[in-house]
């Protein structure tokens, strides 16, 4: 794939995540304009994102914590975007590339479903 055809096609993902993440309850969606479209953060209320990193790292599906910037440290950039704190404390970063499938998509959907239901709040 060219750069343009890899930039088309993680797009494409990024966008059908988006709209399933919508689709849920307690979920906020922090879609950007202008935004990279290889990245995409969202807080899953009511859960701490390191809980849910390892849950969902434990079904073989791997996203980070915080924005790429904050290192492990509360993220000043994400309340530069409005990101109250108790959002801020459920951030999760997801990256994109043109070998991600739709599979993947519906994986992490899943196991963030699952994390609601499983999961103490």
């Amino acid at each position: 794939l060219n750069i343009e055809e890899r930039l088309e096609r993680v797009s494409q993902l990024r966008s059908s995540l988006i709209a399933q993440l919508r689709e849920m309850d307690g979920v906020i969606v922090r879609d950007i304009e202008g935004a990279s479209p290889y990245v995409l953060n969202i807080s899953l209320l009511g859960y701490r994102s390191e809980i849910v990193l390892h849950y969902l790292e434990q079904r073989g599906v791997y996203v980070s914590s915080g924005s790429a910037c904050s290192k492990g440290a509360s993220s000043g950039v994400l309340e530069l975007f409005g990101a109250k704190p108790a959002e801020v404390d459920s951030a999760l970063r997801i990256s994109f590339c043109a070998e991600n499938t739709e599979e993947d998509i519906a994986a992490l959907v899943q196991g963030l479903r699952d994390a609601q239901k499983e999961l103490m709040h």
